[in-house]
């Protein structure tokens, strides 16, 4: 508890005299008996002994009165943090070759875009289960989904919450083909890397945050859409956006799952893949970024994690008190102490003149 205006205890030091002065007033008048037999027997009645209670309420009314005028207060320490985040953008392929299964999780093969989503959600909202993802809590984070075109799947947006449902809703497109097998969707299954890097800087030009960054992960190489990565990386350069990529997945042979037309069942096929490492260095190095290759799902998470230390975010605390005025209640107390002194007075306690 805390005094806002202390010098009014000072006050206290007249209670004596108060309690003197009441004392003086008290007068009592006297019988005459012929014996102090009788009155030793019949003792002080009860609402004698209690006429001593009236000065009492009204000294105790008066020192609350005195201690609320000090303004008692409850103090509670608030500890107040302002961030300057880090405005992410994530550009995630989702061409046909991110279906490639040559990644684990949890000692299963998963495809890339599976280990490449739970790690990158590990990266937003922390690894409880190993550390080595702190989180970013205070960075506002979107999402932009490429393959053959470029499409906007979360604003930048502090919900880390409704942002890791909103990846987990990101799904590669599945092959259409005619009657003939012809394909009908094979643009969609593209890698339109300057698009989603184009998309992303244009997400992140207004954003007033300290620090703009990219990360652009891919597996394939450059071969649709209408801004090629050259022309990206120099937009991004122009609005102070940084651009770390990411080479996911091992250049040659890949496993994928495919439906076996006469049995049913899924069985795996070894395909070859490629992916563009140069271009992607040549963004990260335009813009000031890094690049960076994975293989394994481990080596993804140790990427992730050495952006989380490059780009920190800067935190800072603000300690400060809010109290909560306590005086109305000791005033109230006194109030009532007043008033059952003064209903005590002019009905049990009062005295006949």
């Amino acid at each position: 508890m805390h005094l806002h205006d202390p010098w009014w205890l000072l006050l206290a030091l007249i209670l004596p005299l108060v309690a003197f002065f009441f004392l003086r007033r008290r007068q009592f008048g006297s019988l005459r008996f012929p014996s102090l037999r009788h009155v030793k027997r019949a003792g002080g009645s009860l609402r004698l002994k209690l006429l001593a209670v009236l000065p009492l309420l009204r000294l105790t009314a008066l020192a609350l009165l005195i201690f609320a005028l000090a303004r008692p207060q409850l103090g509670m320490e608030i500890q107040q943090d302002f961030s300057r985040g880090v405005a992410i953008m994530m550009a995630l392929d989702v061409s046909g070759s991110m279906q490639a299964m040559d990644f684990t999780l949890d000692g299963r093969n998963v495809t890339r875009i599976d280990a490449v989503k739970d790690v990158f959600r590990r990266f937003v909202l922390g690894d409880g289960r190993r550390g080595s993802l702190a989180g970013r809590p205070y960075d506002e984070i979107g999402i932009v989904a490429f393959g053959g075109f470029a499409v906007s799947r979360a604003p930048l947006t502090l919900d880390h919450a409704a942002l890791g449902d909103m990846l987990g809703q990101i799904r590669i497109p599945s092959q259409i083909v005619d009657e003939n097998g012809k394909p009908l969707n094979a643009e969609e299954l593209l890698t339109s890397i300057g698009d989603g890097l184009a998309l992303s800087v244009a997400r992140l030009r207004d954003s007033i945050a300290k620090s703009k960054i990219v990360i652009l992960l891919s597996d394939g190489e450059h071969n649709a859409g209408d801004v090629t990565p050259e022309q990206a990386a120099r937009a991004a350069k122009e609005f102070g956006v940084k651009v770390y990529t990411i080479g996911i997945g091992s250049t040659g042979y890949a496993p994928f799952q495919f439906e076996d037309p006469i049995t049913g069942q899924r069985v795996l096929r070894r395909m070859v893949v490629t992916f563009d490492a140069k271009a992607l260095k040549n963004i990260a190095e335009a813009t000031g970024g890094a690049y960076f290759h994975a293989e394994t799902t481990d080596a993804l998470e140790q990427i992730y994690a050495d952006i989380d230390r490059m780009e920190k975010t800067d935190i800072q605390s603000r300690v400060f008190m809010r109290y909560k005025e306590l005086f109305a209640g000791y005033v109230l107390a006194a109030l009532a102490l007043l008033m059952l002194e003064q209903g005590l007075a002019q009905t049990y306690l009062r005295r006949i003149p």
